[in-house]
């Protein structure tokens, strides 16, 4: 979550000074698709990745903060809670004995 809060925030490491211009500046969203969908595309493998799709490979992280609604800097400190590759849980900090059961709508 640092890459996509550093997209937002844009600060110099070093000096903490702020480098956002207005021409600079991208949403939220705008930051998400960078490291979904257009890394996706990228690698040539938008048809398999980077979105929620029916055929794809159902990848996916669940976040323990809604990124699109808090605080700019909340976003880098946003954990992944539980992570699917494939459709499969891989990795699941909930502590759940048994994995949760996803379907698609």
């Amino acid at each position: 979550m640092f890459q996509i809060w550093a997209s937002l925030r844009r600060v110099d490491g070093e000096t903490g000074r702020d480098m956002m211009t207005p021409s600079k500046k991208i949403t939220r969203a705008e930051a998400i698709q960078i490291h979904t969908i257009n890394g996706a595309a990228l690698v040539q493998w938008e048809d398999r990745l980077g979105s929620v799709e029916a055929g794809k490979l159902a990848d996916f992280v669940a976040l323990d903060h809604d990124i699109l609604t808090c605080p700019i800097d909340e976003i880098r400190d946003t954990e992944v809670v539980l992570t699917a590759i494939g459709g499969t849980v891989v990795h699941d900090t909930r502590g759940a004995s048994t994995p949760p059961h996803w379907h698609t709508t």
